[in-house]
């Protein structure tokens, strides 16, 4: 499931403390919970899901939701139980809405960084954020140094709770963010079958540099052949097509709203070492050359200030054989 964290305001931690429990546990707290397990494995259930969460792993519980939690082994779990308010109450979101908003922040940001002016995406108002994710490591070390912030009880102790349940609530909003944006293609919004979608998340997180086909066997867990098989099978394309329409489609994204970068600099920030063979892959994947697409998505005065030339380059036939 999917909850929707408002954070115009600082989430506040009201109650923060660790335990080592194997009971069974039922409750219905006025705050919301975020209980991370250190060690063990138990099984949580509320009235709309039933989860199992292990070590490194976090639930998310809304506030006046009623929930069970039952151990899975003969052995105790340890858990940091933190209660949070906030200034609206976490909704229930739909992933299809997450998606849509998740698409319209990156591009926002992307826009913003890549511009001549150096400027910056407006801040989030919201976090998506599922109600069990797996986090890394610093996770841990997070949920100490919150707990550690609420036993000392200074007048700043309260803030920097605060700051760092925010840091843990947005890695929470990773795994989500990912899992939503690899769910589809780029280009089409085809499904990305099951098994592709680490893949797929490999490619978009480093469309800047060459991904070989051994990388990709590697994240998917299976051989370079059947990578290739499964991409024909699921995309209908091979993994370097995929790639490089992925590429093309960021290009186009460069293009039209950072008009202040080059074409040889946008080459160089998909990994492209020579920027004639960027030209001839665009032209022959999006039927027009770089220059030209440039100069048709510009409005006329900006075309006109870049003083673009006539475009000489021609469609060719097939696809570039070589970088």
């Amino acid at each position: 499931m999917l909850y929707t964290v408002d954070v115009r305001k600082l989430p506040v931690v009201t109650n923060c403390y660790t335990v080592e429990r194997k009971t069974v546990w039922s409750a219905m707290d006025p705050d919301n919970l975020l209980i991370f397990v250190h060690k063990g494995r138990c099984l949580f259930r509320t009235e709309r899901e039933e989860t199992a969460v292990g070590e490194n792993e976090a639930f998310l519980i809304p506030a006046g939701q009623e929930y069970v939690r039952r151990p899975l082994s003969g052995e105790p779990a340890v858990f940091t139980y933190l209660h949070f308010r906030t200034s609206f109450p976490l909704q229930e979101a739909e992933p299809s809405a997450v998606r849509a908003w998740l698409r319209e922040e990156k591009t926002a940001l992307e826009s913003a960084a890549l511009s001549d002016s150096g400027g910056m995406a407006p801040p989030l108002e919201k976090l998506c954020v599922g109600s069990h994710t797996v986090l890394d490591g610093g996770a841990a070390e997070l949920c100490e140094r919150i707990l550690r912030e609420s036993e000392r009880r200074h007048v700043e102790s309260g803030y920097i709770a605060s700051l760092l349940l925010a840091g843990l609530l947005g890695n929470m909003m990773l795994p989500a963010a990912g899992e939503l944006l690899s769910d589809f293609d780029a280009g089409s919004l085809a499904p990305v079958p099951q098994r592709l979608r680490k893949a797929v998340l490999h490619i978009r997180r480093n469309l800047g540099r060459t991904v070989t086909l051994d990388e990709l066997s590697r994240v998917a867990g299976v051989s370079p052949q059947h990578v290739i098989r499964l991409f024909r099978a699921g995309l209908g394309t091979t993994p370097l097509q995929y790639v490089n329409r992925l590429k093309i489609q960021y290009a186009k994204h460069l293009i039209q709203f950072s008009p202040a970068l080059s074409m040889k600099e946008i080459a160089y920030e998909l990994g492209f070492e020579n920027p004639h063979y960027f030209s001839r892959l665009f032209t022959h994947l999006a039927g027009e050359s770089p220059r030209s697409f440039r100069a048709r998505v510009l409005l006329p005065d900006e075309a006109y200030r870049e003083g673009l030339p006539p475009d000489r380059t021609g469609t060719g036939q097939g696809e570039p054989s070589g970088k």
